[in-house]
């Protein structure tokens, strides 16, 4: 997950530039819309691994008896 969250890191940069660069924004606007879609690619995929990392913690925690 350290190299999704690297990766997205990276790429929002150099969405951010691209974008802000008036001659890159007009010479790479096919190529911005590839790395936006690969950037909800990534972001999507951090989501799901995180949603199942709390929920296989969730059943470990919820499955363990409380000792009063």
């Amino acid at each position: 997950m350290a190299n999704c969250a690297f990766w997205i890191s990276n790429s929002l940069l150099l969405l951010y530039y691209l974008r802000k660069e008036p001659n890159l924004f007009k010479s790479t606007s096919e190529y911005q819309v590839h790395l936006a879609d690969l950037i909800n690619e990534i972001f999507v995929f951090v989501l799901r691994d995180v949603e199942r990392r709390l929920d296989l913690d969730s059943h470990a925690s919820f499955s363990r008896p409380l000792n009063p």
